[in-house]
């Protein structure tokens, strides 16, 4: 019985090593940063995985950078505040008084601002 256990486990590892690794999920904005993605109730998270600088109001922020997006298709940022998000077929973005990133050629990070949509705004 145990020759037939070792037989299972060492064809599992095998598998396994052969598997490829899970695709990475990012997102890259139009000015080229590459933002990694969480998703959770209330939305998704984009964190930035480089550091970017922002200004607003004479002052200037260098560092990660978070965008929040809420399935109600509305926004947070640090620095700027609270914003609002949309897409279309040809990407999304995100915008605040101030600061608007895009996403083009991708698919909005939650499934749940299907109601999101530029054309109703």
């Amino acid at each position: 019985m145990s020759k037939r256990f070792l037989a299972l486990a060492v064809s599992a590892i095998s598998v396994a090593a052969s598997a490829p690794a899970a695709a990475e999920s990012y997102y890259v904005s139009s000015d080229g940063v590459r933002y990694s993605v969480v998703t959770n109730e209330h939305g998704a998270v984009l964190t930035s995985m480089t550091p970017v600088i922002r200004s607003s109001g004479g002052r200037s922020v260098e560092g990660v950078e978070t965008l929040y997006f809420g399935n109600d298709c509305d926004a947070f940022h640090d620095l700027y505040g609270t914003g609002v998000w949309s897409w279309a077929n040809a990407g999304f973005s995100i915008e605040f008084d101030g600061l608007s990133v895009s996403f083009p050629r991708q698919d909005p990070p939650t499934d749940e601002g299907l109601d999101c949509g530029m054309w109703g705004r």
